[in-house]
């Protein structure tokens, strides 16, 4: 999962849980040309995909990192 991401108050893609630690998906979210893995680019317009932060039923985990996104 990889992309140009916008953060939204309501709906959303993909449901997300913000971790400090064994998360499913490292994120790095400093990527200007996002084209792996874990590469996040956040927008705020033309996003390949939505999410939405919640503290529960999250479709996934996610922790920020510098260095080495992708799946744990």
């Amino acid at each position: 999962m990889f992309g140009r991401v916008r953060i939204v108050e309501r709906g959303g893609d993909i449901r997300v849980k913000m971790v400090e630690h064994f998360a499913e998906l490292r994120v790095d979210p400093f990527s200007s040309f996002p084209r792996k893995c874990g590469e996040w680019q956040f927008v705020e317009r033309r996003e390949d995909f939505t999410i939405r932060f919640v503290e529960d039923n999250a479709d996934i985990e996610i922790e920020l990192v510098r260095a080495f996104p992708g799946m744990r």
